[in-house]
């Protein structure tokens, strides 16, 4: 049980997790999640920008779990510190539409009154299919090899940022409506 931030051993932190007996599966997952972001495009290297902001990053491991208790599998996120980003400067908009409870319940109503089949996705890596319009700047983090006076800019939305659930329900609307799907106005997010 965590208290007051001290951690797991399901949520390590990056120190805790490279000097336990499970490093090599934990580097492992780290090596994997930068793998995706470098598939998505999710930055380039850059130089730094004179008098440059960065927005910091961090390591969220977790080991995954089923339902029986039994470890399935090591899991690796890059993420944002969103609360190092400055209003106006890194970032403008957050406001992102989400679903009512009250519309998936009437959505399933309606599928079982007409015995429609029903599918649940989920979206792997769904913010790193979203473009940033800002430019924000991260250091390296740990694990993520830069050429020699090159830092990180941003092109995709990462977690943690303050603005990726937008960036990304943005795309996810742009692509609905390319296949003629709007959305409702008694509810954005349908």
């Amino acid at each position: 049980m965590a208290l007051f931030g001290l951690g797991d051993e399901d949520s390590p932190s990056i120190s805790q997790a490279l000097r336990s007996p499970e490093a090599a599966s934990w580097r492992n997952a780290m090596e994997k999640e930068i793998a995706s972001l470098e598939k998505y495009g999710t930055w380039e290297y850059v130089s730094p920008p004179p008098g440059g902001r960065f927005v910091d990053t961090k390591w969220v491991l977790k080991k995954k779990r089923d339902q029986c208790g039994n470890l399935v599998k090591f899991k690796a996120r890059l993420t944002a510190r969103g609360f190092t980003q400055i209003a106006g400067l890194d970032y403008d908009e957050t406001f992102s539409a989400v679903v009512r409870t009250d519309t998936l319940r009437l959505l399933l109503a309606h599928a079982i009154q007409y015995q429609l089949h029903t599918v649940q996705y989920d979206i792997e890596s769904a913010y790193l299919n979203a473009p940033l319009d800002e430019e924000i700047y991260i250091q390296p983090p740990a694990m993520v090899s830069v050429p020699d006076g090159k830092v990180l800019r941003l092109r995709k939305s990462i977690y943690g940022l303050k603005q990726a659930a937008r960036c990304w329900g943005e795309t996810l609307a742009s692509v609905l409506k390319q296949r003629g799907l709007l959305p409702s106005r008694a509810d954005p997010a349908l």
